[in-house]
């Protein structure tokens, strides 16, 4: 009871030093009206405030006013202690009861403060949060040094101290090897070089020696994704799934990870599979791990398109339009440019597999579905039409495809020298030689004028090539390839052997 007693008295404290009734209205009147005109600026706000439009420092203090009990009502909501069992918001708890603990000492309620700031850091310690540890354990032991004097806590507290900025050294360490090794993942789309590699191995190599002398939940979160990331970068796909089957194991019963770990581990184990070709044992960790994300979020979005290529691989087309249109009615995923993109080539694929009949659609499938238009789609890509090494392969085979089924050979033709100056500019090493080799297919069925047999002697040699090849080892080529190569080349021939137009 004392302790709530304190926080009543601080309370009334800061409520002294911030009372203005007249302010408080006009901050109600002010949320009142942006509910109610969610499109207004700063000069409609402002005439319906003062009857002007002119924006005054009246007006502006006001908005900082508001912006401030914006981020404190935020901040009571995000910390409430309902949200504990969400280990996103534990930091957030833990910074709630450090600012009260700071605020109570500021204000000369020591004891109780010191009661919060050890009750925080225990929580800390608890779930390995070591950066916000560190911050209460240092009023603590000072406390104990010269206001309370305890030599046995202070030294007790001291010793802890040094241990948790060991380890809060060795988060950062990792935290900075994943920053390095993940920009360079980014900057190098075609794979990385040899010399980057043995950086990545060299920080791997560190991280494994400091894994086995420091230990909490974030070195074990870091050190887990990163080993998997660099085995799934060098194609050591069983030593992948051995690491991340170990951190799964690690998440039973243990409070300190969350979903978000149990989920990496999952995304770990299906990647893996589906690089191996076991793709039923990637349809069930893909079904796992999309089952612990919330539904129409970014990472909902990017794993669902991951499950939809597998899905194609398993040739299971009669699980692809309800998949699509799941995720077709979170309007938030417009919010995420490169990965609406990437469902509307999904979309286009998908039309594509209608129109070969490898798709039969429901009739409520048939309403719900939206027409399809190749020029709209086109347009509606700027983001991969910029990207020369990636998804923008696709969006040209798509764009061939579909005249291909329409028999618009004369477009294809036209379209040859830009694809063949486009393979020799952007497509010229190894990690691009899957792509390369298909668009000299391509063009080998021009130029022997659409008849399949000719075709199929003309690309023999390209298409052994390309069966011999692996995907690429990053993992956006699967996306890249939603429909693998081998597959569209037969139903490249599948389409040209019907139309009988040679």
């Amino acid at each position: 009871m004392d302790s709530i007693k304190a926080l009543l008295r601080t309370k009334q404290k800061l409520h002294g030093l911030n009372q203005d009734n007249t302010a408080m209205s006009k901050l109600h009147l002010f949320e009142q009206l942006l509910l109610d005109n969610e499109d207004a600026d700063d000069d409609k706000m402002c005439q319906l405030l003062y009857g002007n439009s002119r924006k005054t420092s009246t007006y502006r203090t006001l908005k900082f006013r508001y912006e401030e009990q914006l981020m404190n009502e935020i901040f009571a909501l995000s910390s409430n202690v309902s949200n504990e069992n969400n280990y996103s918001f534990k930091t957030i708890l833990a910074a709630k009861n450090y600012t009260i603990a700071l605020t109570l000492h500021k204000l000369g309620s020591t004891e109780d403060a010191i009661h919060l700031f050890t009750k925080n850091y225990n929580f800390c310690k608890k779930y390995s949060l070591t950066n916000f540890a560190l911050l209460n354990v240092k009023p603590l032991y000072y406390h104990y040094a010269f206001v309370n004097p305890n030599v046995n806590r202070m030294n007790k507290l001291l010793q802890e101290s040094e241990q948790l900025m060991t380890i809060f050294k060795a988060e950062k360490f990792m935290e900075n090897c994943n920053a390095l090794i993940s920009n360079m993942y980014v900057m190098n789309k075609g794979g990385m070089s040899k010399s980057q590699l043995a950086n990545v191995k060299a920080m791997i190599d560190e991280i494994l020696l400091i894994k086995k002398n420091v230990s909490s939940r974030n070195i074990d979160i870091l050190s887990y994704d990163l080993c998997c990331f660099y085995y799934m970068l060098t194609s050591d796909y069983n030593r992948c799934i051995e690491i991340a089957r170990e951190g799964l194991k690690k998440t039973e019963g243990n409070l300190q990870f969350d979903q978000l770990f149990k989920s990496m581990c999952i995304t770990n184990l299906a990647l893996s599979n589906f690089h191996l070709n076991n793709f039923k044992v990637a349809e069930k960790w893909f079904l796992k791990g999309i089952a612990l994300i919330p539904k129409g979020t970014r990472k909902w979005f990017h794993e669902s398109s991951r499950y939809f290529v597998v899905l194609v691989r398993l040739q299971a087309y009669e699980k692809l339009v309800p998949l699509y249109l799941e995720v077709k009615q979170y309007k938030a995923i417009k919010k995420y440019e490169f990965i609406f993109e990437n469902w509307l080539i999904i979309e286009a694929v998908i039309h594509f597999l209608i129109d070969l009949g490898k798709i039969k659609l429901s009739k409520s499938e048939q309403m719900k579905l939206p027409k399809f238009s190749v020029t709209k789609f086109i347009n509606s890509v700027p983001f991969f039409s910029k990207d020369k090494k990636g998804q923008y392969i696709t969006i040209h085979v798509i764009k061939i495809l579909f005249l291909l089924q329409k028999s618009k050979y004369d477009q294809i033709i036209n379209l040859s020298d830009s694809l063949n100056q486009y393979t020799y500019k952007y497509l010229k090493n190894d990690e691009t030689l899957r792509s390369n080799c298909f668009i000299k297919m391509i063009l080998k069925m021009v130029r022997a004028g659409f008849h399949p047999v000719r075709t199929q002697a003309h690309v023999k040699p390209l298409f052994q090539r390309l069966a011999s090849s692996k995907v690429v080892i990053d993992e956006r080529s699967s996306e890249v390839e939603i429909i693998p190569y081998e597959e569209l080349w037969s139903y490249i021939i599948e389409i040209i052997s019907t139309n009988k137009k040679y």
